[in-house]
């Protein structure tokens, strides 16, 4: 794939790995940050759905913005940087290809 569609699939990949690295670090500090007896607190010993409800909601009041912000600059920055980036790391790998390697004659020392 290349072209358009490359450059649209990269931004894609990161615009959602953007989203999910702010999941994880939510994710990372949620049941201990806020402590006990908010509605989107942590409860031990609730079920997952209860506490996963609890999770999404916690994102979406605290984060959600900034995790949108950084999907977007990711998406821009892959979108205007894409072409030059791809044609850069292509050339680089064209150039670091290892092939075979030619058998030479045998180095000659000081002393022969």
């Amino acid at each position: 794939m290349r072209g358009r569609w490359e450059i649209a699939l990269l931004a894609g990949y990161g615009a959602l790995a953007a989203v999910l690295f702010g999941t994880a670090l939510n994710l990372s500090f949620w049941p201990f940050l806020i402590g006990s007896g908010t509605e989107i607190s942590f409860v031990a010993g609730a079920p997952v759905g209860e506490n996963l409800h609890r999770f999404l909601l916690y994102s979406v009041a605290t984060s959600l913005p900034w995790d949108l912000g950084r999907a977007i600059t990711t998406a821009v920055g892959i979108t205007v940087a894409g072409y030059p980036v791809l044609a850069t790391l292509r050339r680089a790998a064209r150039r670091a290809a290892f092939g075979p390697v030619a058998e030479s004659a045998p180095a000659r020392t000081a002393g022969s």
